[in-house]
């Protein structure tokens, strides 16, 4: 088919290339038009960039909606925890039934109660029941960094046990 150039409807994508003979075309794809680069390229990534120049350039408002993903990547809290034990308060009672999970301190020895969510950076409590918990140092850690470079360094990762019922 040398002299037809096949273009799929159902993509989900404004930018697009297509592939001639000599080399690469960019396809922007409009509302109820489709606009095709006279210019070719000797590969396809210099073609879509080139089409998003000239969308950006002749203000072409792409037909594809977006979706809004309102997922998150790490999960930051899975339950309330009733009660936190302490390193100490578990030597004195070992027959419970625990599980280790991770606290994050603020420099002058509040909890962390809500980080990085809606317009706060973060919220303060000094009821250790309210505290965020992370299941693991990984995720605590990723935070803890973050917070000492957006806020002021000296928060604190501490380890404390939610007794299991």
């Amino acid at each position: 088919m040398n002299d037809l150039i096949e273009l799929s409807v159902e993509t989900k994508k404004d930018i697009s290339t297509i592939k001639q003979n000599n080399g690469f075309c960019g396809v922007i794809r409009a509302e109820k038009t489709i606009y095709i680069t006279t210019e070719t390229f000797p590969n396809a990534l210099q073609a879509a960039n080139s089409a998003r120049a000239l969308r950006k350039k002749y203000k072409i408002a792409g037909n594809i909606k977006k979706k809004e993903t309102t997922e998150s990547l790490v999960k930051l809290q899975t339950t309330k925890p009733t009660v936190l034990l302490t390193e100490f308060e578990m030597a004195n009672s070992p027959d419970l039934r625990v599980k280790e999970v991770w606290v994050l301190l603020s420099p002058n020895k509040k909890y962390i109660k809500t980080a990085l969510s809606n317009s706060k950076v973060v919220t303060y409590t000094t009821d250790k029941t309210q505290a965020q918990v992370f299941n693991t140092y990984e995720e605590a850690a990723i935070l803890q960094k973050t917070l000492d470079v957006v806020l002021q360094k000296g928060h604190i990762l501490k380890r404390f046990f939610l007794r299991l019922h």
